[in-house]
């Protein structure tokens, strides 16, 4: 077996010249004018207190730029689902008032066309067939309106300002034999 520097096996050669020559740079005895290679190699490799505060501020560095790398990614896409449901929401409105109108008029025809019928929520006022302005929502499930404020035959998203169109407007028809009108504004959202 070779032996190596201070009669330690030859493996051990490089540890201790990579120590030799690190450790001085850690330690306040070889920045001193004459230290000796030996003897610093010889005291603890201990970082100074300068270099341990340099670390911690450099990892809480790290931490704050993931961080905020994280929420520049996630603030967006965190933008894009929420119109994204609301999209969503004011679609199946529209669709769940064009199918309660509907069953509010076949329920009109088989009743033989009475003034008023029975809705799942109450009565339902008729004009010409279909729900008025102010009993549309009695035909609709709760769950369906949660989101939405309903007021004059607009339903609008609860989450975005009062002056932008997202939501459904109702308007029964002004006439018999027409259709009601049922429009998805979206535009807003």
């Amino acid at each position: 077996m070779q032996r190596g520097l201070q009669g330690l096996p030859a493996q051990f050669s490089l540890k201790l010249h990579w120590t030799t020559l690190v450790r001085p740079c850690w330690t306040n005895q070889a920045r001193t004018a004459g230290s000796d290679l030996r003897n610093a190699s010889q005291t603890p490799a201990v970082p100074s207190s300068d270099i341990r505060s340099m670390i911690g501020r450099f990892d809480i560095a790290v931490l704050i730029a993931c961080l905020s790398a994280g929420a520049v990614v996630a603030v967006p896409r965190h933008v894009r689902i929420a119109t994204d449901v609301r999209l969503a929401e004011v679609t199946a409105l529209a669709r769940a008032a064009t199918t309660a109108a509907q069953l509010a008029h076949s329920r009109w025809l088989a009743a033989e066309q009475p003034p008023t019928i029975d809705g799942p929520r109450g009565v339902v006022a008729m004009t010409y067939g279909y729900p008025s302005v102010g009993t549309l929502p009695l035909m609709l499930a709760v769950a369906e309106t949660a989101t939405f404020a309903y007021d004059g035959g607009v339903w609008r998203a609860s989450s975005v300002q009062v002056d932008r169109a997202c939501g459904v407007s109702y308007q029964p028809p002004v006439a018999a034999g027409q259709n009601p009108a049922i429009s998805a504004h979206t535009s807003g959202c």
